[in-house]
């Protein structure tokens, strides 16, 4: 049969075009992905304002579809909280279930475990209290994190950009927002209506600590800004989200015998000949490979499709 990693939207796609059984492991307890939860919060909130956020709806509306189409197909199993901690001899891989090692073999396997934060490079990225947009979701979501009447610094451009943002204030949270992509009209309108600090055409300068419990990051214009190139913006928050391209997980397919090669322009390792985010081919050991959505890496923007498209991962 086939076994799916990874259980976002590149996962139910996958799995739903898959013939015959396919099996779908994911280490969330629910089907959906990193950001699932984030996403129906917004949704299931009358104030919220979630509909003026078309790439928030797009993203909404195409995992809710995923996963009705899933319960179609008595086939496809899904088993949660489950992780994959290795790959051997091309033919199998090792899980972990609760205190359980279990081995699983396959004729096909199916590689959709997204992506992992990338800070990116700048000076005082390991700065405390500065995160990547999924450990924000796990925070907010899982752990609970009482935000209520922090300021938080929300960097970058994308779908992770937008969401982030919406449930930090969403939770309570006062957000500055820097917007390091162009587009998003309609996301942009949303924000200002909402009263938020919303700053474009900046780049990330650096971040550094500011007292204690907070911190201050610098930008400065873009090369094709106006203005003087020595102006700087100075922010003050209490920790800050930065939203740039995941690193793909590339772990489990390299120890399946999986040729990879270092692709800075879609994030880090990635399969060679992939053809857009999606690579098929064979392992050493016969046995059949996908990798697709952000494990396969993410073009940037410029290169991608448009952002009112639904999402692929």
């Amino acid at each position: 049969g086939t076994l799916v990693v990874g259980a976002g939207p590149s996962g139910l796609a996958e799995a739903r075009s898959s013939q015959g059984p396919v099996t779908i492991i994911d280490d969330h307890l629910e089907p959906g992905g990193q950001r699932a939860a984030a996403l129906e919060a917004l949704y299931n909130q009358s104030e919220s304002h979630f509909e003026r956020f078309e790439i928030l709806v797009a993203a909404h509306r195409r995992l809710k579809q995923l996963k009705e189409n899933l319960e179609s197909r008595p086939d496809i199993s899904f088993r949660g909280a489950v992780r994959v901690i290795a790959g051997y001899q091309g033919t199998g891989v090792v899980l972990r279930d609760g205190h359980n090692l279990l081995n699983a073999s396959f004729n096909h396997f199916s590689w959709t475990a997204g992506a992992l934060d990338s800070l990116g490079l700048f000076p005082g990225n390991d700065t405390p209290g500065v995160i990547g947009p999924r450990a924000a979701y796990r925070f907010l979501q899982r752990d609970g994190l009482n935000v209520q009447g922090k300021r938080v610094l929300v960097i970058g451009g994308g779908l992770d950009f937008w969401l982030t943002a919406a449930l930090l204030e969403s939770r309570g949270a006062t957000v500055s927002l820097v917007m390091t992509e162009s587009g998003y009209q309609s996301e942009v309108s949303a924000a200002i209506d909402r009263g938020w600090q919303l700053t474009t055409g900046m780049h990330l300068d650096h971040i550094k600590s500011h007292g204690h419990d907070a911190l201050e990051a610098s930008f400065v214009p873009q090369a094709a800004t106006p203005g003087p190139s020595h102006s700087l913006l100075n922010i003050k928050a209490t920790f800050a989200v930065v939203c740039s391209r995941g690193k793909p997980c590339y772990d489990i397919p390299y120890q399946l015998g999986l040729d990879l090669t270092a692709q800075p322009e879609r994030g880090g390792y990635a399969p060679r000949g992939l053809v857009g985010n999606r690579f098929e081919g064979t392992l050493g050991s016969g046995k059949s490979i996908v990798v697709c959505g952000e494990a396969a890496g993410s073009l940037p923007s410029h290169q991608a499709l448009d952002h009112k498209k639904a999402p692929s991962s």
